[in-house]
């Protein structure tokens, strides 16, 4: 059977990487089936080019992901691929909330056919198994036997064939200059930043991320082995196609247990798998000399850190559990973050929330003044849950979660 994994764009913004959980669930196909990855960011499709496409290959099963900000584009096509015969499954943050809704039992249309809750390492391939045998459930949820969630282990991690992947689609070098690049400079045939985790979880359940709830607040890591091994694949693989591949780890903390990332990174160093990578790690872990030597040391270029809310009026506790000390002003932005980063070349990016009212110009000029680089502010805006179904807008409310996860997603009804 031919399955297309497809992450859909949001029709405004351009993801600069793709989505690791279509890599992971190619890997994670039981033998037999042929996998396409299709994401909407780098190859833009309209519902009539995705079902026209999908007839031609002949695929048998389409599997889309989305978080909120994507699945007004994802129910649409759904429902185009849905009323061409083909059976589609969804997963991701949104669906795993509001299932029913994807679902069509809230009295809007339904988008699919199944819908895979939480993180879909065991669940994928009873789905695949079940679409070809054309038996496929409504929902499909990682529970053990007495019904309680189960987190998948990243002990074995799967292998994901990076060397073999076609990654053209990812090119971040416009078309118009890959003959250019390849011939001058450093002879670049392309430059791809591909996601990696080194772990899953997040401890501090901030109101407003999803992380908590779908991953889970206990951290659990790949081995250093799994990790040095897929970056010594993609590394080799861009030398021999005079290539170029950046790292983005993914993790939501690369460095909330410092001691193990320390321990990876000199694993990473000992093995010669040092490329350039990215991370977000919290602003107080820079605090410590030797982590940032070791991240330059292994290749790490940019470092991201985020701020919930640099409003001094916003302490911890008032609005939202917060990761502590980094929505302070004092801390933050009046002093350098963290001046052993200058010395050792690394780059240090804030990603800034505004949230709680604090939007104001005195916020804004703080941001501005930042003696970090603020590669985005983002706004927290509440976003129509049924925005796709046409659902009028009314008060804001919020939906009690599921048991054991937090509220998090801010609805309209």
């Amino acid at each position: 059977m031919k399955i297309i994994l497809y992450n859909p764009d949001n029709g405004v913004t351009r993801n600069f990487m793709p989505h690791l959980w279509m890599f992971l669930l190619k890997s994670l196909t039981p033998p037999g089936h042929e996998v396409i990855l299709i994401d909407g960011n780098a190859k833009p499709m309209n519902e009539q080019e995705l079902v026209r496409f999908a007839k031609q290959e002949g695929v048998g099963l389409v599997g889309i992901g989305a978080m909120t900000r994507m699945i007004a584009k994802a129910y649409r096509m759904g429902d185009a691929l849905r009323a061409a015969g083909i059976p589609v499954v969804m997963g991701g943050p949104h669906v795993t909330e509001l299932a029913d809704e994807a679902l069509g039992r809230e009295g809007g249309p339904r988008h699919a056919d199944a819908v895979a809750l939480g993180e879909a390492d065991e669940t994928w391939p009873v789905i695949v198994e079940d679409a070809a045998n054309g038996r496929l459930r409504d929902i499909y949820e990682p529970v053990d036997e007495t019904g309680k969630e189960r987190k998948p282990s990243l002990q074995p991690y799967p292998t994901i064939p990076w060397d073999t992947i076609d990654l053209d689609q990812f090119n971040l070098i416009p078309k118009f200059l890959q003959r250019f690049t390849e011939q001058h400079g450093s002879g670049w045939k392309y430059f791809n930043m591909m996601p990696v985790e080194s772990g899953r979880g997040c401890p501090y359940g901030c109101e407003f991320c999803t992380v908590t709830g779908f991953f889970g607040d206990s951290i659990r890591f790949r081995s250093n082995e799994s990790v040095v091994n897929e970056l010594l694949m993609l590394k080799a693989r861009a030398r021999r196609e005079r290539g170029q591949v950046a790292v983005f780890f993914i993790d939501d903390n690369f460095a909330i247990n410092i001691k193990r990332t320390k321990s990876l990174l000199r694993d990473i160093i000992a093995a010669g798998a040092e490329m350039p990578w990215t991370a977000q790690i919290s602003a107080n872990l820079l605090r410590d000399e030797e982590l940032v030597d070791l991240i330059a040391a292994s290749g790490g270029k940019w470092i991201f850190i985020g701020m919930e809310s640099i409003d001094p009026a916003i302490q911890p506790g008032d609005e939202r559990r917060q990761q502590p000390g980094i929505n302070r002003v004092e801390f933050q932005l009046r002093r350098p973050v963290n001046p052993f980063a200058a010395q050792a070349a690394v780059a240090v990016m804030a990603l800034a929330t505004k949230a709680g009212g604090t939007g104001s110009p005195r916020v804004c000029s703080q941001v501005r003044s930042a003696p970090v680089r603020v590669a985005s502010t983002t706004s927290l805006t509440v976003i129509p849950a049924g925005a796709a179904g046409g659902l009028r807008p009314a008060l804001p409310v919020v939906r009690p979660a599921r048991p054991g996860r937090p509220s998090w997603l801010r609805t309209w009804r």
